[in-house]
């Protein structure tokens, strides 16, 4: 996941499920943790590692560094660079070696996927073939994984009888629904199927206005 909408308070539901791992180009280090097809005779010792744009991510930009240069790895780090798509564009150019992601925003945003894995195994072992295609690998997954979630104020929840997102569709569909029915997240969120257009295909929330909000990175 990675994008996220938030308001303050009550979770209403979750979007999409992803798993924690760090994307690697083919051969570029030892030691890295890299698929099996990468573990070849290291080429440098110096990693350029690169993170996104929000905390999430500077947290695990750091873990990825403190432990390749436990290992004896040189880390070049460049945090905050951006959102995925741009992301990418630096790893593809060769400006970076590696930068942590998400499985589901390998095969949803870098990848386009429409016909989607229904375990977490599942959605690592695609994310892993095609970024291959391309000359990529990935390390082993983490024990762990990230949630997006879309929440409102508790007082909306409770006055407008919100507790899932079929609520919101049955909400935009009454007399109830407010002036400003609407949605803010990242600007990324607008565009994307586990984001704001997944909303208007998947719950019928075609009423639903789009707000572009900053990140607080503090």
């Amino acid at each position: 996941m990675v994008s996220r909408a938030t308001w303050r308070a009550g979770l209403v539901g979750v979007i999409a499920l992803s798993v924690v791992l760090v994307v690697l180009t083919l051969g570029s280090a030892a030691g890295a943790g890299v698929a099996p097809q990468a573990a070849k005779a290291p080429t440098a010792t110096t990693i350029s590692l690169g993170t996104k744009d929000f905390t999430e991510e500077f947290v695990l930009g750091q873990l990825y560094k403190q432990a390749l240069e436990h290992k004896g790895i040189t880390v070049d780090y460049h945090e905050n660079i951006g959102s995925t798509e741009v992301i990418q564009t630096a790893l593809r150019s060769g400006k970076i070696n590696a930068y942590p992601e998400y499985v589901g925003e390998i095969v949803q945003t870098a990848y386009h996927q429409k016909k989607l894995p229904k375990t977490a195994q599942g959605w690592w072992a695609l994310a892993k073939s095609l970024l291959a295609k391309d000359g990529f690998a990935l390390s082993n997954r983490t024990p762990f994984f990230d949630t997006d979630a879309v929440a409102v104020r508790k007082a909306d929840a409770k006055k407008y009888h919100l507790k899932t997102l079929f609520d919101l569709k049955r909400l935009q569909n009454s007399a109830q629904r407010p002036k400003n029915f609407s949605i803010g997240a990242r600007p990324e969120f607008k565009s994307r199927e586990e984001g704001y257009l997944g909303m208007k295909h998947v719950y019928g929330l075609t009423k639903l206005k789009f707000l572009s909000l900053a990140i607080c990175l503090s």
